[in-house]
């Protein structure tokens, strides 16, 4: 029921957490495989990978409020992050 009404409260956020470990374990997994991908593709795959990875922080930092803001990275963050490929 609260689901249905969008409400944030600690068992949503315990179950956005549950999935957020098992996309950083993705995460984590690709960044120490990425030598398997082509050599064309690896910094693509990898900035992709970083700049996605840093929407997770982003819900955090605004109280998991999903239900009625997108989240992003800003524009200063992606370059930060892709500056240090």
């Amino acid at each position: 029921a609260h689901l249905l009404r969008n409400e944030v409260n600690q068992p949503f956020v315990a179950v956005w957490e549950e999935l957020a470990a098992e996309a950083e374990r993705y995460y984590r997994h690709s960044f120490e495989t990425i030598q398997e991908y082509p050599l064309q593709s690896r910094m693509a795959v990898k900035g992709a990978g970083l700049v996605y990875r840093e929407i997770l922080f982003a819900i955090r930092e605004k109280e998991y409020n999903v239900f009625r803001e997108k989240h992003y990275v800003s524009e200063k963050s992606k370059q930060a992050i892709l500056a240090c490929l």
